[in-house]
Formats: structure tokens, C-alpha cells, sequence
């Protein structure tokens, strides 16, 4: 039931994450294994590398980041949201940060 539910909710959506190459293959198999099938749309969209570029290409405080490679996750979610609003590593809150990140990045959400 719950795999059935879920890909009627990912049938053409767009997946936004923190790793969402990892959503993408946990998902596809949790969907398999339960006979379904993941229709979400193929173009998989990463929060960091949305934080990253709008640092650095928007005139934001890059200094709020470490220099080098890669870049802390945390340091560049800073730089957007306030991280002790969100339990880190829990699903649902991890969620919410994501969903606030990607709001704040394109301007798209409730601020």
C-alpha cells in the first residue's frame, strides 16, 4: 500500500534532496521490490550544489563556507536556514530543511 501511494505521489515530480541520487536508487528499489515503478521526472535536483552556486553566484557570503572540496553540507545549509530549527537526521526534518533550502535558494516559498 504504502509503495503504491508513494508512486502516485512521485508520478512526474520533481525529487529535491540533500543526496538525492541516493533517493533515487533506494526509491527505484523499494518500488520494484513492491511492483512498482518510479515515474518521477529524470532530472534529480541537489540542494548543495543549488546552495553552492547561489553563494557564489549571487553575491552571498561564500566566507560562510571552508575553502576547498568538498564543502561541508552543514556549513552551505547555514548560510540559508536556521539549522536548530531542524532535528538533524531525521527523515521528516531533514525534509523540511531540504524543502526550506531549496525555497529560500529560488525564492520559491514562504520565508
Amino acid at each position: 500500500m504504502v509503495a503504491a501511494d508513494l508512486a502516485v505521489l512521485l508520478d512526474g515530480a520533481y525529487v529535491v534532496g540533500s543526496n538525492p541520487a541516493f533517493d533515487y536508487r533506494f526509491g527505484r528499489s523499494f518500488l520494484a521490490r513492491h511492483g512498482q515503478c518510479w515515474t518521477a521526472n529524470y532530472h534529480l535536483i541537489d540542494v548543495q550544489a543549488l546552495a553552492l552556486g547561489h553563494l557564489y553566484g549571487h553575491g552571498g557570503d561564500p566566507a560562510t563556507i571552508k575553502p576547498g572540496i568538498p564543502w561541508r553540507s552543514r556549513d552551505l545549509y547555514g548560510a540559508f536556514v536556521d539549522l536548530n530549527r531542524y532535528d538533524s537526521h531525521t527523515a521528516l526534518d531533514d525534509a523540511r530543511m531540504v524543502r526550506d533550502i531549496f525555497d529560500a535558494v529560488t525564492g520559491t516559498g514562504a520565508q
